[in-house]
């Protein structure tokens, strides 16, 4: 029976039990996540079965961090699976939302509730509930939610533009941004640092500011 992560607050179920529950979960779609990967044309423009899938990973993510008082550790703790998990859903939203062509609703997904799974995931990590410094994964985790950060405070800006676009790069078309898009590594499974500081480089974030 497939798990329905919408009813994690109801399930009647002891947290390790939870958690394993989760973690099969997002295994599963994890798999759906890297065979589609390898199927993609290039990771700037992921197609809308890419942003589906890095949706609902992302989704129950949030939803383990969220729920993380009522998990205990089944085999991978929640910090692992935001960075194996959340981290690289994230960035294939956020590649999906500069590029996209619809500025209000892609991959058949509604935006508003995408960008606030990328918020609750940047605010977990600003608030230390998930890295603190001098861990091991206190730097990839720092520069993703300022990388992500910065495009949610650019992005609520431009919704107040009279136009309401998101994407103010006219004299492109998707997918070709030149030579940012030339420096993508195509197999950045992990989606680790060097990704991230690679995003933050996009022509839409790179002429802002990054919070120190």
């Amino acid at each position: 029976m497939r798990y329905d992560v919408s009813c994690l607050n109801d399930y009647r179920r002891s947290p390790f039990e939870r958690d394993f529950l989760i973690s099969a979960r997002l295994d599963h779609i994890h798999i759906r996540f890297l065979l589609r990967f390898i199927l993609i044309n290039s990771l700037a423009q992921p197609d809308d079965e890419m942003i589906q899938i890095a949706h609902e990973m992302l989704t129950l993510v949030v939803q383990a961090v969220l729920a993380r008082d009522r998990l205990a550790n089944s085999g991978s703790g929640l910090v692992w699976k935001v960075i194996l998990y959340g981290l690289p859903a994230s960035g294939i939203i956020l590649l999906a939302i500069l590029e996209q062509r619809n500025p209000y609703h892609f991959g058949g997904l509604s935006r508003a509730k995408v960008l606030q799974n990328l918020r609750i995931l940047v605010a977990e990590i600003q608030i230390g509930a998930l890295s603190h410094p001098r861990e091991p994964n206190f730097a990839l985790l720092t520069r993703a939610a300022q990388t992500i950060e910065n495009f949610l405070d650019s992005e609520e800006r431009h919704d107040h533009h009279p136009n309401g676009q998101i994407n103010t790069h006219h004299d492109a078309a998707p997918g070709q941004m030149g030579p940012w898009a030339s420096n993508l590594n195509l197999e950045a499974w992990d989606f680790d640092l060097g990704f991230w500081e690679n995003l933050a480089e996009h022509p839409f974030l790179s002429n802002l500011e990054f919070p120190t």
